[in-house]
Order: C-alpha cells, then structure tokens, then sequence
C-alpha cells in the first residue's frame, strides 16, 4: 500500500464504490502517509501510553508501515500457537486463506 498509496485508494473506493474529488483523494494519501498515519492519537495508543497501560517507549501499534513486518514478532513457539489457534477457530467457518 505504501508504494503506490493514490492507486490504492482508488481501488478500495472503486470497491466501496464511493466518489470522491481529486482535493479528497490528496487530502486521504496525506492522512494515510505512514508517518502521519503513526502520530495519529487515534491509532498510536498514545492515550493507552499515558494510562500507563503500555510502557513509554515500546513499539506502538503502527510498526514500519511494510508488508510481512509481523515475521519480526511472530517466532518460534508465538507463531505456531498463533497458527494452531487460527485453525482451530476457523474450523467452524467457511473462511479459507490461500495456501503458500
């Protein structure tokens, strides 16, 4: 998504089949931009930081903005519990991802 952020959001509202100015489309990839997107109060947990519910200084909720950046958390035994639980609660859906 970072690479190409105009092409993108004109797909995803192609898809939502929403219309919107050449003025709002530069005003959401300036919105979306991902250093703008992570100082955002909304999404960074920054109030969750100030409760003292996340300790300054710890990675917050947007990383790097880059695809596949999860691989860097999800090690060992965390990964494989992550993917036994996917399956197991997927087992009762029709939901289907694509095998890599």
């Amino acid at each position: 998504m970072t690479k190409d952020l105009k092409k993108c959001i004109k797909r995803v509202s192609q898809f939502l089949e929403m219309k919107y100015t050449e003025g709002q489309h530069e005003e959401l990839q300036e919105h979306l931009k991902i250093d703008n997107f992570r100082n955002n109060k909304s999404v960074n947990a920054e109030l969750l930081r100030d409760l003292g519910i996340i300790r300054s200084g710890e990675g917050g909720f947007v990383r790097k903005g880059k695809s596949g950046g999860w691989r860097e958390y999800f090690v060992g035994e965390l990964n494989e519990e992550a993917d036994q639980w996917i399956e197991e609660n997927l087992k009762k859906t029709d939901l289907r991802f694509p095998e890599s």
